[in-house]
């Protein structure tokens, strides 16, 4: 089951690099949601502390990995609005 997991894990992973290839190719983020941003690494702040607590590898890595991600795109955001 933590093959699921890891699998689940690193999907979630890829699904931030094409917003972040297309804001640094076109250098524009204005059609993006910035408050859906801001709601997701929330999200993935308070489910990281659920998965350290609970000491789940994939799911650490999942979100500390999402969180990163999407700390990255909020900072491209900032840069480039």
């Amino acid at each position: 089951m933590d093959c699921l997991a890891w699998i689940g894990s690193f999907l979630f992973i890829l699904c931030y690099f094409p917003q972040i290839f297309k804001a640094y190719s076109t250098n524009s983020v204005g059609d993006v949601s910035l408050g859906m941003w801001i709601i997701q690494w929330v999200a993935y702040t308070s489910c990281l502390g659920y998965a350290v607590y609970y000491r789940l590898p994939p799911l650490i890595f999942g979100y500390s990995m999402g969180w990163l991600m999407t700390a990255w795109f909020l900072e491209l955001y900032r840069q480039r609005r």
